[in-house]
């Protein structure tokens, strides 16, 4: 599922409502490969696997050198595990004044329950890292990487 608004810097990050199913925003944006691809997942989790083509933020201290170059009207998808940690960012972006922001609700978990494809590098891999072990029950055991559980630095992941 994805947020699928452009964000206000007034807005908060925890937004409920405006969400569209991963597929359904895949298929309505004829324009969805000029999207900028933000994980907002620490490094043990970017390792296992990531969006193609994605780019990953630290969530706890963002930097936009990645976006240097790009204009504020550039489009952004930001996903975490479970969407908490992007939406952190998604807002923090917006706020910053980058006006095409959207985040992945409900992260790679949902994307990858879907059936969507991740990668490890550029090669596919059918595993995404858990988080943890309460959080990982959100994700497929199919899918569930064996990793040991993350340090919280927030409430979700």
């Amino acid at each position: 599922m994805l947020v699928d608004i452009v964000l206000p810097a007034s807005m908060p990050y925890l937004l409920a409502g405006f969400r569209l199913a991963a597929g359904r925003f895949l298929q309505s944006r004829p324009d969805v490969a000029r999207y900028l691809y933000w994980d907002a997942r620490t490094e043990d989790e970017f390792r296992v696997s990531r969006l193609k083509g994605a780019v990953r933020i630290d969530p706890y201290r963002p930097s936009l050198r990645a976006l240097q170059g790009f204009r504020k009207d550039t489009s952004v998808l930001v996903y975490s595990s479970a969407g908490y940690r992007g939406a952190r960012v998604a807002s923090w972006l917006g706020r910053g004044g980058y006006t095409k922001v959207h985040n992945l609700s409900g992260g790679i978990f949902v994307w990858v329950n879907e059936g969507r494809p991740i990668f490890r590098g550029e090669t596919p891999t059918g595993q995404v890292h858990p988080y943890d072990q309460k959080w990982g029950l959100l994700v497929d055991g199919k899918y569930r990487a064996e990793a040991p559980d993350l340090e919280k630095h927030s409430a979700a992941p």
